[in-house]
């Protein structure tokens, strides 16, 4: 994840207001106190209330809270976040930005509960999200723009979706159960890119006891 977040720029200070950027860990104190604020003081309000677009720079601050984050607090919040996500509609917005930020979010959380050993009760909003995710009708014909934030969703949810499963037999058969496998093939429909298919395919690989 860090190799992703330093390309990224997440966890950095602010740039550009004559001061260099800061390193990640001397924000991770602040980040945690700044997503307990943002969910106590109506995070899930603001994901209901605003569906387009706000509902993708509420995603988008969770995300990149998350990819501040160590776990314990950062982790308890996830399900009052996804459950926001959720009724926000977030999965199957008419715009790509928002379903990318929900699968950086996504993608950032299951890395998070990867390292914190999470068990099968922690991991089951994300998965459930990610089913929901992979399973939403495809975007109509968009331009080039829209279209290559869509194929980025559909990627960081796959690989979301291999790290959450990767060598945990529990979370193979929630999986399974939810048909996750199947839902693999929609990605890219007909015409998917190099890039779904390599995450696509990392995916399978982690669903391997499916």
């Amino acid at each position: 994840m860090h190799e992703w977040m330093n390309k990224e720029g997440v966890g950095r200070g602010p740039v550009g207001l004559g001061r260099p950027p800061t390193p990640l860990n001397a924000n991770t104190g602040c980040m945690d106190v700044c997503m307990h604020e943002c969910v106590d003081g109506g995070m899930s309000f603001h994901l209901r209330l605003w569906r387009r677009p706000k509902a993708m720079f509420a995603l988008r601050l969770a995300a990149n809270l998350l990819a501040a984050g160590k776990g314990g607090a950062s982790l308890a919040l996830l399900p009052h976040i996804l459950e926001a996500a959720a009724a926000a509609g977030a999965h199957e917005s008419e715009r790509p930005a928002t379903r990318l930020a929900l699968a950086t979010l996504l993608l950032n959380a299951a890395v998070l509960l990867r390292r914190s050993a999470a068990s099968i009760d922690t991991k089951t909003p994300a998965i459930c999200a990610l089913q929901q995710l992979l399973t939403a009708p495809a975007l109509a014909t968009a331009p080039a723009v829209a279209a290559a934030a869509a194929e980025e969703a559909s990627c960081r949810a796959a690989l979301a979706l291999g790290t959450l499963a990767h060598g945990d037999v529990e979370t193979q058969a929630l999986c399974a159960g939810l048909d996750l496998p199947s839902a693999l093939d929609g990605v890219g429909g007909g015409g998917a890119s190099a890039r779904q298919r390599e995450c696509v395919a990392s995916a399978r690989a982690a669903l391997v006891g499916c």
